[in-house]
């Protein structure tokens, strides 16, 4: 070995050498390329989901909002409805009393009917009687007026 060949031989390192670093730099770069291609795609993949996931999310707030205001009139109308149905219940309830009393008062009022009938019968009974009695009188009234008469004349 010789000093020639010694700088033969580092000379065919170094052409190796850099070959090897040059295919190195290269296939380095095509793993660079595809690989930031790849994270690219995903990236494009991960915006259409988080674009698709932030609408649905706007969606489903505006869903959210639309159920929070109908529950909102649904619990209005609710608590006027159960107003109504106390009102009602209330109004029920006395309608009920005064039922039972004006049951009482008509159960009154026949009793004193029927007292009343009773009365008037007996009155007209009574007016029956004192009406016979003021005929009688009239006829004897009459007799001994047509007795007087009849004596005055003879």
């Amino acid at each position: 070995p010789t000093i020639e060949s010694d700088r033969e031989l580092d000379e065919k390192l170094e052409s190796v050498s850099m070959e090897y670093n040059y295919l190195l730099a290269s296939q380095l770069e095509t793993q660079r390329v595809f690989y930031e291609e790849q994270i690219n795609k995903v990236n494009s993949v991960y915006r259409e989901e988080l674009s698709r996931c932030e609408a649905q999310v706007q969606e489903l707030g505006k869903d959210r909002a639309i159920k929070a205001e109908q529950i909102r009139v649904l619990d209005v109308e609710k608590r006027v409805l159960e107003r109504k149905l106390q009102a009602s219940h209330e109004k029920g309830t006395g309608l009920t009393k005064e039922l039972g009393f004006l049951k009482e008062v008509n159960a009154s009022l026949i009793e004193n009917q029927k007292d009343w009938q009773e009365m008037k019968k007996r009155m007209e009974e009574a007016v029956a009687g004192k009406d016979a009695r003021i005929q009688e009188m009239k006829k004897r009234m009459e007799e001994a007026v047509a007795g007087k008469d009849a004596r005055i004349q003879e």
